[in-house]
């Protein structure tokens, strides 16, 4: 659960390594590291959880024909069923971890960099008049 506070303020924090910059470059890879960090908190545990239940689901054919007859599934526990059952229906959880992520990570990191900028910007305009 602490990777996804990690997840929502990472774009926030990234703009403020070594202050507020005004060149593209240091933007673009702020911009992009948040991204990319953002895109691994989701895919690391994704990877993992797949690679549990690859473990698992390998094991629940005992008598290796790579065929799942009725006799081997009487003898699976509950944790081997509702690990089959996670590993038959894991097309929607790898679609979305996998393929949508990125552009839901860029969407977001976008909006938070153009906010923030924005903010940056307003309140120093505020500060300028405020002081002049």
């Amino acid at each position: 659960m602490i990777g996804y506070l990690f997840f929502l303020v990472l774009p926030m924090v990234m703009l403020f390594f070594k202050g507020f910059s005004r060149k593209p470059l240091p933007i673009f890879t702020k911009y992009v590291l948040s991204v990319v960090l953002m895109y691994l908190v989701i895919v690391v545990p994704l990877y993992n959880l797949n690679y549990q239940l690859d473990l698992v689901v390998a094991q629940l054919d005992r008598d290796g024909d790579r065929f799942i007859s009725p006799s081997e599934k009487a003898t699976w526990t509950e944790a081997e069923s509702r690990a089959s059952k996670m590993f038959i229906a894991d097309g929607g959880r790898n679609v979305v971890g996998y393929l949508l992520t990125p552009y839901l990570a860029a969407a977001y990191s976008a909006v938070v960099f153009l906010f923030s900028y924005i903010c940056i910007w307003f309140f120093r305009k505020i500060k300028v008049r405020f002081y002049a």
